[in-house]
């Protein structure tokens, strides 16, 4: 109805959460004495590639930074122990990072006389208004909100379930496990980020990062034009979201996956930065060396905010459309038949949720992720839309029920990525954008090269996407989700294309370059020599 794409849409709400979320926080950043120049350090990080690639994620960024900004504009201000922690509340139930913030929101509420009884006193009232904020939690049990409601949240034990993230667990970030990562990566690329940030691109060394978050975060502890206990406690809380959040999270960074997803998590060390930086910008103005240059310093100051807004220009969500023509495709590919198709990451999921709720494509496949079938709610969930089909809590257990279900065996399933050890024992044939997995009962003509061939370039003619579609297809860094479903794309014809050249099958070979080529996969892409 808007007249743009779904992802362009599902943006403007988090866009303007967080352009609002900035502008509250200018509010808290200006100096009086310099009003204008102290908002440039919140221009500077607004625009940041991190603010830009990151506020308008269609999930809650957006509206994080609008209550962490919001929460710092009342902390700051002479409020009342009760409506910090109705802020407080507020702000952790829409993103449970916003905890991180508790030494502040303490030090805030912290009586100007330091009596037992006042320190009770106000800290029985916060704790009461942070309750009443974390009761919106309980809105989760009104209505039904059939396939995008996210656990069992119906039943108390639900309830709590979902909102202590038990699925994942608390301080994981993956809901995938795995070794834990060396804690110094984790710490590196925190600090290298936020060093990325405030100097336009131009420095992202760790270990410096590492020695100016905390001295930042020191000398804003005891030189905050506020109120001791507060300052300390915003102090605590930029150690505690800066460096201590990014050591106890589980994912490796190393990876571009790894990389975006962490990178979220710096919002709110860089709001909860920003009024310091604002300050220690407006104070260095003053300084004689400064005021000589004063002339040269705003030309360079100029530049610098112009390059930051360029840098993040690219980061903008007009072109994510790839996720969308991917879980089309997807569904697409198996054809008219009744399918399965076993997969795995949001990137995946989440579309084809979107596509099989609001598009309703004719089409009777079905997606089921694999790692969330563990969960009851899940395969209670799968089980409505296809009555009958034996869900069990492991993706090879409940492919194995299906063929040994004589009404079912025959039921074409696929995987659209191998997504475990386990997966990778199955028996595969590319086909399309998936991977078709063998029956033990199949036919031996079913294997062979023509047909094998045939069913791909079917599946193939039923898909729309092309490269054009996917912007991380150029450039894994600018968008990592794209270049990983774009790769779904290349799999099977390089997979096929090495096969039958193996076979000395160069007719199929030729049929499936050409077929590759209208779709604008690239020579590298296949591994071919052009």
């Amino acid at each position: 109805g808007l007249g743009v794409t779904p992802a362009q849409a599902a943006a403007i709400p988090g866009a303007v959460a967080g352009a609002l979320g900035f502008t509250v926080l200018a509010r808290v950043a200006a100096v009086q004495r310099a009003p204008v120049l102290s908002r440039l350090a919140v221009y500077g990080v607004a625009v940041s590639p991190l603010a830009v690639r990151h506020l308008y994620d269609a999930e809650v960024w957006g509206l994080h930074a609008l209550f962490c900004a919001v929460s710092l504009w009342v902390a700051t201000r002479k409020t009342a122990p009760v409506l910090l922690g109705l802020t407080l509340g507020i702000a952790v139930s829409n993103h449970l990072t916003a905890i991180l913030m508790l030494p502040l929101f303490v030090g805030a509420a912290w009586p100007e006389t330091s009596t037992q009884r006042n320190v009770y006193k106000n800290g029985a009232q916060g704790f009461l208004g942070s309750l009443l904020g974390l009761s919106s939690f309980v809105t989760l049990r009104w209505g039904t909100s059939g396939a995008w409601s996210w656990g069992d949240t119906e039943t108390l034990t639900g309830l709590w379930h979902h909102v202590t993230r038990g699925d994942f667990g608390s301080l994981q970030l993956s809901i995938q496990s795995g070794p834990t990562p060396d804690l110094w990566p984790r710490l590196a690329r925190a600090s290298a980020n936020y060093l990325d940030t405030l100097t336009v691109g131009l420095l992202a060394a760790p270990a410096v990062g590492l020695l100016g978050w905390c001295g930042l975060s020191i000398w804003w502890g005891r030189h905050a034009p506020l109120r001791p206990a507060l300052r300390r406690g915003w102090a605590a809380a930029m150690l505690l979201a800066g460096l201590g959040f990014p050591l106890a999270q589980n994912i490796d960074p190393a990876s571009p996956f790894g990389r975006w997803i962490c990178e979220r998590f710096d919002l709110l060390p860089m709001i909860l930065a920003v009024p310091p930086l604002s300050r220690l910008l407006v104070r260095c103005s003053g300084h004689e060396t400064v005021v000589r240059l004063q002339s040269i310093l705003s030309v360079a100051l100029g530049l610098a905010l112009t390059l930051q807004f360029a840098r993040a220009w690219p980061e903008r969500p007009a072109g994510l459309t790839g996720t969308q023509r991917y879980a089309l495709d997807l569904i697409r590919a198996p054809g008219d038949t009744p399918a399965l198709v076993f997969g795995t990451d949001d990137h995946r999921t989440f579309p084809n949720l979107f596509v099989s709720e609001i598009l309703h494509p004719d089409t009777p496949v079905v997606y089921i992720d694999a790692a969330l079938l563990y969960h009851p709610w899940y395969r209670a969930r799968i089980e409505a839309r296809w009555p009958g089909l034996p869900i069990r809590d492991k993706p090879l257990a409940t492919i194995g029920a299906i063929w040994a279900t004589p009404a079912l065996r025959d039921t074409p399933i696929y995987l659209s990525n191998v997504f475990s050890a386990p997966a990778r024992t199955l028996p595969l044939v590319p086909e399309g954008l998936l991977l078709r997995v063998l029956p033990p009962h199949v036919p031996p003509e079913f294997s062979a090269p023509d047909a094998v061939v045939q069913r791909h370039l079917e599946a193939a003619q039923r898909m729309k996407g092309t490269r054009e579609d996917f912007s991380g297809a150029a450039d894994p860094a600018l968008d990592p989700f794209g270049a990983d479903l774009w790769s779904r794309y290349t799999l099977a014809p390089r997979e096929l294309i090495k096969n039958m050249a193996g076979l000395g099958r160069q007719d199929l070979v030729q049929r499936l370059l050409d077929d590759a080529a209208a779709r604008g996969i690239t020579p590298a892409e296949l591994q071919v020599t052009p």
